[in-house]
């Protein structure tokens, strides 16, 4: 089992990953017709939502002690599972 450090740096790692995607999103929305605008501003919103939720899960792990992080780990890992869908969703919508 990957220790909380370990956990955190995966994850650290996973959001500089998503935050990349949603810029490329970002530009792509800034580029799009008046009509797709508006679909790519939904996109973006569901992910921020979920982007916002995820980090805040793992901002408890962070301050979490002992054991305690492991407890809220599966939660967090849920949550990536969402952001991680919703990426998913608004890429292969504008593809």
């Amino acid at each position: 089992m990957a220790t909380k450090e370990e956990y955190q740096a995966k994850m650290d790692a996973q959001f500089k990953d998503i935050s990349a995607k949603l810029a490329e999103l970002m530009a792509k929305a800034d580029q799009a017709a008046a009509g797709a605008k508006e679909q790519y501003k939904e996109q973006i919103q569901a992910v921020k939502a979920k982007l916002q939720e995820t980090q805040g899960r793992l901002g408890q792990i962070k301050g979490s002690s002992g054991e305690a992080w492991t407890a809220m780990k599966e939660g967090t890992e849920k949550a990536w599972g969402e952001l991680r869908g919703a990426m998913d969703n608004a890429l292969a919508k504008f593809k």
